[in-house]
């Protein structure tokens, strides 16, 4: 038989047979847009089994990306839809690494390692309250202690980054579809798979939120040489008692990640994990003088790479270091610690001036700013004696001109107004359509009392308190406003304090025992005021009128009851 009509025949019967030469290729983006309308219909079954056919193709064409894509979309319609939904999605996992391999291997690991945290959390209080359990059945997660699955997870993680150079050779830019809200410049920081499952790794360990038992010598940074350089840093002997401490595991792979990025030609990364790394050690560190040995070390990386962008993100955690140190010193210090905002401030000047448009830089910007703005805010008592000096506390940042001004607040019918809420409305728009605030009408008629206060600028950007005595007033509510004195500071929170005070000479004592009790006293001397007039309001709900509940005077000694008090 001529080879041109075996031909012929071999295909019609592949044809009768439903078999193609040529195969079509799997539309994997038809597919999604129609498992997209599956779950916004809910409709699991459906759903489950496409996407079955879906990881097939992908496992037959050797897609990764849809294959895990597929995977992941599985987990959360089994998390959303069944029963014991996060035992199911381990053990479909456990089931995909029988048969997965490299470079799917590590991924899946990452992944139920990600499934063993989101169980520990969700399933916290149980944990707390279990002890230490021997089972039989070890592959049951829901017999485990907390100290299996703490176990657990440390396990999958290490076994995601076991084959550390196979990782290290595959580029991140071919994982995109790994990464979520993620843009360049995270994937040129984590150029590889294994900087990316490295980071998700050690972002866990840092958080030293283990909950297994500590060594007795547990594992700390008590040495000096963790600030050291990454040459002599990546070189350093680590050990510990505990080979499952947090603290341990972290400083290991710092040392991992330093070693494969100490040589790189562009520094940009090994300069990233090097400030985390020091930062990281800095915050853990034992050391009474840990500031000094992180200072220095991130001034001599600094100066290292002093000709790359990179190194405006050093000097910014520099700043960040000098900044935190003047927020806890002494405000009225005269020490070295009163110029820490000002060492700050120039550091992130000099960053910026060298790279502007660098995230350091920028970040370095907006320290800056920070630093710099105006600030101030005032507080009053909320009782002062009739005709007394006012007392007042400001507090300023950056100002050297405040105006201060008092304005009586009329209070005609107290049914339309509630002097205990009067802060919180004060900014309120008006309901009748008005774009002003109370505030604004206010402050728009003459004030009763106004004084300008000059401050003496330090250089040190610091905040100042200054108790000041303004006016002596007559009976009556008061809002006294400060804002910088070349401005109404209406428009910027940050410039404009107000407070809210009253002026009497009565004062109420309720005793401890008998609520219902109240007693009408002279604010200034004490005694005791009869024939005092009283009335008792109650609201019923927030959105109603105040109404009289009770009306009365006080008897000679000074003292009234009524019932209910808790309830206006």
């Amino acid at each position: 038989m001529p080879r041109i009509m075996l031909f012929v025949l071999v295909t019609i019967c592949l044809a009768l047979s439903g078999v193609s030469l040529f195969a079509k290729a799997y539309d994997y983006d038809a597919v999604w847009q129609d498992l997209s309308y599956i779950f916004l219909r809910e409709n699991p079954e459906t759903s489950m089994a496409r996407l079955d056919s879906l990881i097939t193709a992908a496992k037959a064409e050797n897609r990764m990306d849809q294959q895990i894509k597929g995977m992941l979309f599985q987990l959360y319609a089994m998390q959303n839809k069944q029963e014991f939904a996060e035992q199911k999605a381990i053990h479909k996992i456990r089931e995909e690494l029988d048969t997965a391999s490299f470079p799917i291997t590590p991924i899946l690991h990452r992944m139920l390692a990600q499934l063993y945290l989101n169980y520990q959390y969700r399933n916290q209080n149980r944990y707390a309250q279990r002890s230490e359990i021997t089972s039989e059945n070890q592959e049951d997660i829901a017999t485990w202690d907390n100290n299996r699955i703490a176990k657990e997870i440390i396990h999958q993680f290490q076994l995601s980054l076991q084959d550390p150079e196979l990782l290290q050779a595959e580029q991140l830019p071919d994982y995109r579809w790994l990464l979520r809200d993620s843009n360049d410049d995270d994937i040129s920081l984590h150029p590889t798979l294994y900087d990316f499952l490295a980071w998700d790794a050690l972002d866990h360990y840092m958080q030293d939120s283990s909950v297994l038992s500590l060594a007795v010598n547990a594992f700390s940074f008590d040495d000096a040489r963790y600030f050291a350089s990454a040459e002599s840093f990546a070189q350093m002997p680590v050990s510990s008692p505990d080979s499952l401490s947090y603290r341990y595991l972290a400083c290991k792979l710092l040392q991992d990640i330093t070693r494969f990025h100490l040589h790189d030609e562009d520094p940009k990364v090994l300069i990233d994990v090097e400030i985390k790394r020091l930062t990281y050690i800095h915050g853990k560190s034992s050391l009474p003088n840990k500031d000094i040995l992180y200072e220095a070390a991130l001034r001599r990386l600094m100066k290292h790479y002093r000709e790359h962008e990179a190194s405006a993100h050093v000097a910014l955690h520099l700043a960040i270091l000098y900044h935190n140190q003047g927020a806890k010193a002494d405000p009225e210090a005269k020490d070295e610690t009163r110029w820490k905002y000002k060492a700050a401030y120039e550091i992130c000047r000099e960053a910026y001036a060298s790279y502007p448009t660098s995230f350091g830089g920028k970040s370095c910007e907006a320290l800056m700013h920070n630093i710099t703005r105006p600030y101030l805010t005032l507080s009053t008592e909320e009782y002062y004696i009739p005709n007394s000096t006012i007392q007042t506390l400001l507090e300023v940042r950056n100002v050297q001109q405040v105006q201060i001004r008092i304005y009586r607040i009329p209070y005609q019918n107290i049914t339309n107004n509630r002097f205990d809420d009067e802060l919180q409305t004060w900014h309120n728009r008006s309901r009748q359509g008005s774009r002003q605030s109370k505030l604004d009408v206010l402050l728009q008629s003459p004030p009763m009392w106004s004084a300008d206060y000059t401050f003496e600028d330090e250089g040190d950007y610091r905040g100042k308190s200054y108790e000041l005595a303004l006016a002596k007033l007559p009976s009556g509510h008061y809002l006294v406003f400060a804002s910088l004195a070349d401005s109404t500071g209406i428009n910027n929170s940050q410039t404009k304090a107000f407070s809210i005070f009253s002026i009497s000479k009565l004062s109420r004592i309720h005793p401890i025992i008998n609520q219902s009790e109240m007693l009408i006293v002279d604010r200034n001397t004490g005694m005791p005021i009869p024939d005092a007039k009283i009335q008792v309001y109650r609201r019923q709900q927030d959105s109603q009128p105040l109404v009289i509940h009770w009306s009365g005077q006080s008897d000679q000694d000074g003292k009234a009851n009524y019932i209910d008090l808790d309830a206006y």
